[in-house]
């Protein structure tokens, strides 16, 4: 399991373009609850898939200190950090939209420049950083991978059925258990969007799946009490 969804992590600027770093439309113009899947789907074929994977390679380091994030206030970074991070994300972002752009690769090529380009955007943004800094980085990228892990792990959106046995033990109410049903109705017609997509390979298909579960998944446990969070939590470190 570890093994399969940390793959899932590298997945996070593969396909993705210089836009789909700025922001994650799908969120912002298509609501989770209600949305109905006619509509939902002619908004899902024309706005770039995104969504909060963009945040959670190994070294996008780059994106995951954006001013403001928990990560980037976490680590107390001075004006001249900011700036110098700051200028090596329009950088980054430059060069993958450079590559998005570009018809002539296929798309491994594709998802190799772009790993190599995150790579290296992500050790000049770690130069930039105190060693102490670095540690607490690195203490945050443990957490998402193991956040991540659970998410894609458990499945939420369709293991929280009504009357399942985890909602029953999450103790889920009325509400929650409807906003999830919501979401799962959107997935599944992401799923076959997806599926229908053409010229795809398979690598590229898994990274487009990772991305939408992952995006589902974050809306789901967003919607958890905090006791719920944390009983979930240790339920998966019991077990794994």
């Amino acid at each position: 399991m570890k093994t399969m969804t940390i793959g899932a992590l590298s997945l996070v600027a593969l396909a993705f373009g210089a836009a789909a770093l700025h922001a994650q439309p799908l969120q912002k113009t298509t609501p989770y609850f209600g949305a109905p899947a006619l509509e939902a789907r002619s908004l899902q074929n024309t706005t770039p898939y995104s969504g909060p994977a963009v945040l959670l390679a190994a070294e996008d380091h780059a994106e995951r200190l954006l001013p403001g994030n928990p990560a980037s206030r976490a680590l107390d970074l001075s004006v001249w950090q900011e700036e110098e991070i700051a200028a090596i994300r329009e950088g980054q972002r430059a060069e993958l939209g450079a590559i998005a752009s570009d018809s002539s690769l296929t798309p491994a090529e594709r998802r190799a420049s772009t790993t190599e380009v995150v790579k290296a955007k992500g050790i000049l943004v770690s130069d930039v950083l105190t060693l102490e800094q670095r540690g607490l980085l690195a203490g945050w990228v443990r957490q998402e991978r193991d956040r991540v892990d659970m998410i894609l792990g458990e499945n939420l959106v369709e293991r929280l059925q009504p009357f399942s046995w985890l909602s029953t033990t999450l103790g889920m109410t009325d509400v929650q258990l409807k906003r999830v049903a919501s979401i799962r109705e959107r997935q599944r017609v992401d799923i076959g969007i997806i599926n229908g997509l053409e010229d795809l390979d398979p690598e590229d298909v898994k990274d487009r799946m990772n991305a939408m579960f992952l995006r589902h998944g974050e809306a789901v446990r967003a919607m958890l009490s905090p006791s719920q969070i944390s009983l979930l939590d240790a339920m998966w470190s019991e077990r794994y």
